[in-house]
This record gives structure tokens, C-alpha cells and sequence, in this order.
């Protein structure tokens, strides 16, 4: 490792660092801890001795640390390679106020940018992106006849194919993704807000350049935010849109000759290319769409819909840049003023888009999951009518009995006493919504959710039907929850299909991602701050060759982990349906409960009928062999209790554990046995209760891996005509759980049932969380827990 140069240089690659030991601990306070908790941390009698204590088997020498206080390691820091400088312009603002000498008032903003062109090059040239780069427009076909085009990472999308057209041959496309989101500084600024803009390329796959950790996207700016005190309230808002308009054109003013000529990049592979840099994506929320499209609200900034038309499922003209260009500009001057008025446009005459090359504006908005779907059509409307035509009593009720299911958020005081909302407890609302819902509303009412839930899911695919929904949406006029559907929000979703064919998988266009940025980028003003992230930029800087180096995959979870022989615990599924990627399952590294009797698993595990269903198993899998299974054999059982336990007391300050026996859907091991045919995939699987997960010993058979002790549910066969969900009961035989033994290979993934009700009007008081799968006679098998099992059964939903 000590061998390692970068950049052709002799030094190690870690330099100014004496060592990688000693990078990777500067790297964790730079990351971590301000400057007086270094200074802290350094004087620690622990961390002076360090000398002694880096004495290792491994590392035969002794060494001490090259800084000793937070100043000598900033020394250090400021050594390593930076990223593009940043620059302060200050932008003169003459308003139309007088002050009290009679002269119109004025100010000056700051406006913080640094060259994205420059940042597009420190992207390109990172060593760490060589393997998760596309350089051209490629094809994917779910069939061998290239009927069925897949549409997934951006490169695979029409917009780059129509792109490259344009361009001379040889030329690389490299798709700009700009975002933007104003918000507050996040320590203790009052009201002080910050306008970052940050830019990432489409030629990086969208699961890197979505992750944080992956440092794909930039920084590239910080928007002024003034309260503009030098125009009157009349004028304020049109002015303050033109100082966006400036300042997006300052910063983006180096991409206007690049996207025209070209610009040669080294890129990660070491080969050399004339990229085009080309707006592409525009990932910001619904204010900040209509600023930059140079609309006014309440219209949509893709399309030209009538406004009082929104609500309904129209294939409408999307919207032109140069005829957008030519009625602003004729609107200038005095002109065509009712195409001004009809298209809703604003008086800004210089929109920062109007000379980047082969940029539409119009069609750069992006999907917005969070705010347009997840707070938007679930949380602003579809929950708030559900709860006005149920009552907020009977659907916290139903929140607070549902019954768990590992990663599932209870909401145990049900959901009116949430006060502040994040995406990801709309997700968690929306995995069991439908399942709750159903039985407290009629049929349309139920078709209504569904379509609108069903739409939030398949957003993350290719397809997207919201016909249902505008079928059965006028229940909600005619019960006086609303009186109209136009809704901005509402309408975004009809552009999501062919987002998605021009630019790939919504996934990889998110307000999430520059909102989790903010925790980094939106903390301190931007003097300080830009001081501070040249400082992390320089550390990621040279984070990112130390990982190539030491070949760490960018895909995988961050730092290489070191190679684990117990990593036997994680199960590869033998049977994974069409359409979704396998699932992983982990066990119990070390047995929680070794030499387990089979009277506990009995008394405590609830397996009632274990030795039969055994041997039964047994004799399937080993017919030839005459071992058979009793209780004294079994005295050195070995159970692992994943998700599969019985409850504990309470024990001191810990209250007592309730029992967890959780579901899964298995390989039907009656299908797989030819008692049946297979029509379909579903009819090929079963629910399943896992009571036990344990191994044998070998001198009663050969058998490898775990095996499960479970208790079946009745086959998928019926389905509630109203959610489309499978119905299901408990199987039985002989008056007792029909239980059987089988290998964990067969399990497919875990599944979630939510209780139905015996009259469905109102689920009974006594139903509890941890005892509803015990008591309750009727479950419907909810297929929203998670996309897993949303795609292996919505073409049958």
C-alpha cells in the first residue's frame, strides 16, 4: 500500500498524511467534528499517546500524528488538491423606491459561483466514476424482437439519442443536471435563507450520482436572497424574478460556447473527448419550475393547458422555448399582448435559458416525487379526503392496530398527531394506505385511492395508468370534498410518461437529493461556508483515487469493507420472481439460542406440529435414507431468530418484547410437489408464518443451510373485488395450523397481511399489533409493502 503515487508524483498516495491510517482519522474529524471539538479531541491524553497505541502486528513501526490541534491539520488539508475556485460578484440592484433625499434607492446582492464547466471537469476526470460512466446513447429491450424498450438510466432514454443527432460525430453528450432549492440556514441564522445551486451529469448511472456519499453532484452556486427593500410590494416579486434570471445566466455563462463548439476532457478511463455540456434536467419544486420557465402560478411550466382544465386527462401541446422567446420578446416592445395573457407568462426578457444550446427549457422539469406525489397527491389531498369522508378516528385507529412488519414504521398514536411531515413517513403511509382504507368506503372511493396509490408506485417504473382514477374521481365532488381537480400538483403526473421516456427512470430525478444536500451546503453564510467546502471538496478529492486504488466499488456502500468469514449469514434466495431484483436474507451470525429443546420450540415457538412436519420434509428430501427425526434427537437444535422469536419479560428498565413470528411469501411447496397446477407466478407461491428457523444435526441427514418451520396460509386464489388485493385465512388440517418444514431457500421474499374485519365497517378495539395475525380470521396480502412486491404482482392487479 505505502507503494501507491498518485498524479506521477513519488509521495504516497495519501500526501500530506504520513500514512493511510492517518488520513482516514483526518478525514473523519474534517467530516465530523468543528474546529473547537478537534482541539478537544487532539488534547485527549488517549490520542497523544497514540505512538504507543499504533504499535501493531500488522504495522511494525511506530509513528505520531503530523498535526496536534485543528489549525495544523487545516495546514495539512489546505495541501491536498482543491476544486474550482470559488468568486463573489457583486450585482448592483437601482429599485424604483425613493428614499428621503428624493433618489431612487439601491443595493448591492452577492452572488457566490464558481465555473460549472470546470466542476463538469473534476467530475469527469475522477478516477472513481471510470467504471459507472456511459460516453454514448445505448438501447435496452425487454424482448429479443426490440418490441419492449426499457427505459433506465438516462442513457437509455430518447432525449439523448435526439440530442447526439445534432452534434458532429465523435462528440460526447454530457447531460446536465442542474437543481435548485431555497432554503433556511440550518444554524441558528434566524431568517436567513440560502439559494444553492448544484449541477450533476447524466453520464454518471443515477444510483451513483442520487447518493450523497458518492460526491457526484456539485455545488456550484448560491443565488442572492434579498428582501429587495428597494422596490415597492407592487414591483418586488417582478424583480426579484429577474435577479434569478441574471444570476442562473452569470453562473452558467461558460456553457453557452461549450455547448456550441465542444470542449476536449480528459475523462476517467484516461482517454481524451470533445463533450457537449447540454441542459438536459432541471430537478426543482413547483415555484421554482414556473420562475424558471418564466410563468406565472397555477400554470403548468410544461405544457399549455388551460389552467381551469388541469383536472382532467388531456394529451395537451407542450409548451415551445422560441415561441416563448419571440411573445416575450414582442411583449417588450409593446406587442401581441393576448399571447402574452393566454400563455401566462411573466415580463422577464432575459431568461437564463434563452442562449444555452439545445436547451428546452419546457421539458427539463423533472418528476418531483417527493413534493408532487408523496406531499402533494397522497398527504395535500388524497389523505386529507379519505379522512374527511371516513373520520380521523377510524383511520388513526386503523394506523395504530396495523400490524408490523420489519423496517414499517407504527404509527402507535395514530396518524393526526404527526405535526411535521417527511417524505419518508408519506412512504410509509402509502405502503399500507389501501389495505387500511379498505372495507371503510365503497367501491369508488376504494378505486380512487388505489389508482392514485397505484400511480405513486408504478412512478418508479415505466408505466403509468392513472385512468382508474379519473373514472371513478368525481365520488369525491359528488361527497363535497372538493368541487374541482385543478390541481398543479395533480396535473404534473400526466407529463410523467413521457419524462420518463426522454430522460429515463424517475428515480434518478429527485428533490430529495438536494435536500439532503442541504445538510451540508445550507448551514453557515457563504463566506465562511465556501472556505469550509473547499476544505471537504479537497478531502473528497483525494478520498475518491484512494478508493479507485484500492479498488473499491462506488456502486456498493461506500469504504471497502474488510473481506468478513462469517458472511455466511446472508442467504441468496433460490427463487426470485420476474422483474425484481432477488432479495437478500441475513441470519443470526451466532446462534441467539444453540442446543434449543423441542419442547421449547413447542411451548415457546408455537410449534405445535414440529416433529412430523420434519420428518415429512425429511422424507422428501432424503427418501433413501431411514433417519428419521424424534425429540431426543433434537436436543441439540440449532435456531436462529430472525423475525422468528417469542416474547421476552420485562427485564429491569426494559419493558417485556412481544412475540415476532413474521409472514413470508414461499415457493408453494404443494405446487412444487405437482398436487396442482401452475397457471400463474402467484399461483406458485404462499403466504407463510414463520415460527422457527433452525438447522439439524448431521447424523439425522445431509440437509444444507437453515430450514423453516412455518405455518401456511389458504393458496392466492380470491381477491377483494374493491382493492384488488388477495384475500387470505389461515390453513388448516385436521382441526389444527397446517404447518410444514421447508428449506429457507425457498422463501422468496417477506410480505406484510393487514386484518379484514367481520363486518369490515370497523376493526375490533381488542385488536392489537403484536396479536392481530392470532386473532383475526381474514387477511388481505398487502402488495404496496415495498416495489419488491409491488412489481411481482401488479400485472394481475
Amino acid at each position: 500500500m505505502s507503494g501507491l503515487t498518485h498524479d506521477g508524483l513519488d509521495a504516497p498516495i495519501w500526501h500530506p498524511f504520513t500514512s493511510l491510517h492517518e488520513w482516514q482519522f483526518a478525514r473523519w474529524i474534517t467530516k465530523n467534528l468543528g474546529q473547537s471539538q478537534t482541539d478537544s479531541l487532539l488534547k485527549l491524553p488517549l490520542v497523544r499517546t497514540v505512538k504507543s497505541l499504533l504499535y501493531t502486528a500488522l504495522f511494525k513501526e511506530h509513528y505520531d500524528l503530523s498535526f496536534h490541534n485543528s489549525y495544523s491539520l487545516m495546514k495539512r488539508i489546505d495541501q491536498l488538491p482543491m476544486g474550482p475556485d470559488w468568486t463573489c460578484e457583486l450585482v448592483h440592484i437601482k429599485g424604483d423606491r425613493v428614499d428621503e433625499t428624493g433618489k431612487l434607492m439601491a443595493g448591492d446582492a452577492e452572488l457566490w459561483m464558481r465555473d460549472p464547466l470546470e466542476c463538469i471537469r473534476e467530475l469527469m476526470s475522477n478516477p472513481a466514476f471510470r467504471d459507472v460512466v456511459c460516453y454514448a446513447p445505448e438501447r435496452a429491450y425487454a424482448d429479443e424482437e426490440g418490441k419492449e424498450h426499457l427505459y433506465d438510466e438516462m442513457w437509455t432514454a430518447d432525449w439523448w439519442w435526439n440530442t447526439q443527432l445534432k452534434l458532429p460525430p465523435g462528440a460526447v453528450v454530457a447531460p446536465i443536471i442542474l437543481s435548485s432549492d431555497e432554503t433556511n440556514l440550518s444554524q441558528f441564522r434566524g431568517d436567513q435563507k440560502a439559494w444553492p445551486v448544484y449541477l450533476t451529469l447524466g453520464n454518471i448511472a443515477k444510483d451513483v450520482r442520487s447518493r450523497p456519499s458518492s460526491h457526484a453532484t456539485v455545488l456550484i452556486g448560491y443565488l442572492p436572497v434579498s428582501k429587495l427593500e428597494m422596490f415597492t410590494s407592487e414591483t418586488c416579486s417582478a424583480a426579484r424574478h429577474r435577479l434569478y434570471h441574471f444570476c442562473m445566466s452569470r453562473i452558467l455563462r461558460s456553457l453557452v460556447q461549450a455547448g456550441k463548439d465542444g470542449v476536449d476532457m480528459t475523462y476517467p478511463d484516461g482517454f481524451v473527448r470533445r463533450i457537449f455540456p447540454i441542459l438536459a434536467a432541471y430537478v426543482a419544486d413547483y415555484p421554482e419550475q414556473v420562475l424558471a420557465a418564466s410563468c406565472r402560478k397555477n400554470t403548468c411550466p410544461c405544457c399549455l393547458v388551460d389552467p381551469k382544465r388541469r383536472g382532467e386527462p388531456l394529451h395537451t401541446e407542450f409548451r415551445d422555448p422560441e415561441t416563448t422567446l419571440s411573445i416575450i420578446r414582442a411583449h417588450m416592445k409593446g406587442e401581441d399582448e393576448p399571447h402574452f395573457v393566454q400563455l401566462n407568462l411573466r415580463p422577464i426578457y432575459t431568461p437564463f435559458w434563452h442562449d444555452l444550446p439545445f436547451a428546452n427549457i419546457h421539458t427539463c422539469f423533472t418528476p418531483d416525487l417527493l413534493h408532487q406525489l408523496h406531499k402533494g397527491v397522497f398527504h395535500d389531498h388524497l389523505l386529507k379526503w379519505c379522512r374527511k369522508h371516513v373520520g380521523k378516528e377510524e383511520i388513526d385507529m386503523r394506523f395504530q392496530r396495523m400490524t408490523p412488519f420489519p423496517g414499517l414504521r407504527q404509527f402507535s398514536s395514530g396518524i393526526s398527531s404527526v405535526s411535521q411531515w417527511t417524505g419518508a413517513e408519506h412512504q410509509e403511509m402509502e405502503k399500507v394506505f389501501v389495505g387500511a382504507l379498505t372495507g371503510t368506503v365503497n367501491k369508488n372511493w376504494s378505486a380512487v385511492s388505489k389508482a392514485l396509490v397505484d400511480f405513486i408506485f408504478y412512478a418508479r417504473l415505466h408505466t403509468h395508468p392513472l385512468a382508474n382514477f379519473h373514472k371513478e374521481k368525481d365520488i369525491v365532488i359528488q361527497d363535497g370534498i372538493r368541487k374541482h381537480f385543478n390541481i398543479p400538483k395533480m396535473h404534473s403526473t400526466a407529463h410523467y410518461a413521457d419524462f420518463i421516456r426522454s430522460h429515463g427512470s424517475t428515480v434518478g430525478f429527485n428533490t430529495e437529493h438536494p435536500e439532503r444536500l442541504h445538510i451540508d451546503y445550507a448551514k453557515v453564510a457563504y463566506a465562511p461556508m465556501t472556505k469550509w467546502l473547499r476544505r471537504q471538496e479537497a478531502v473528497e478529492l483525494r478520498r475518491a483515487p484512494i478508493l479507485y486504488y484500492c479498488d473499491v466499488d462506488l456502486r456498493g456502500s461506500g469504504e471497502r469493507l474488510q473481506q468478513d468469514a462469517r458472511t455466511e449469514g446472508v442467504i441468496l434466495p433460490k427463487h426470485s420472481p420476474p422483474g425484481a431484483s432477488p432479495r437478500l436474507f441475513r441470519l443470526a451470525l451466532s446462534c441467539p439460542s444453540p442446543n434449543t429443546r423441542v419442547d421449547r420450540l413447542v411451548d415457546q415457538y408455537g410449534t405445535q406440529n414440529f416433529i412430523p412436519a420434519l420428518n415429512s420434509f425429511l422424507s422428501k428430501k432424503l427418501p433413501r435414507s431411514p433417519a428419521r427425526a424424534t425429540e431426543r434427537d433434537l436436543r441439540c437444535l440449532y435456531t436462529y431468530t430472525i423475525h422468528a422469536a417469542p416474547g421476552q419479560p420485562a427485564q429491569g428498565r426494559h419493558p417485556p418484547q412481544p412475540p415476532s413470528f413474521d409472514t413470508v411469501l414461499i415457493v408453494d411447496p404443494e405446487a412444487d410437489s405437482g398436487i396442482r397446477p401452475i397457471p400463474s407466478i402467484e399461483a406458485s407461491l404462499r403466504v407463510a408464518r414463520v415460527r422457527a428457523l433452525f438447522t439439524i444435526p448431521g447424523d439425522i441427514g445431509q440437509v444444507t443451510g437453515p430450514l423453516a418451520y412455518v405455518e401456511l396460509f389458504t393458496p392466492l386464489r380470491v381477491k377483494d373485488p374493491t382493492s384488488g388485493l388477495y384475500l387470505m385465512s389461515a390453513s388448516t388440517r385436521n382441526h389444527r395450523r397446517h404447518s410444514v418444514v421447508v428449506s429457507v431457500d425457498d422463501f422468496v421474499s417477506p410480505c406484510h397481511l393487514i386484518p379484514k374485519s367481520s363486518p369490515p365497517a370497523s376493526w375490533p378495539r381488542q385488536w392489537a399489533p403484536d396479536t392481530v395475525l392470532d386473532v383475526a380470521s381474514q387477511f388481505y396480502l398487502n402488495m404496496y409493502i415495498d416495489l419488491h412486491t409491488f412489481v411481482l404482482f401488479w400485472p394481475n392487479g
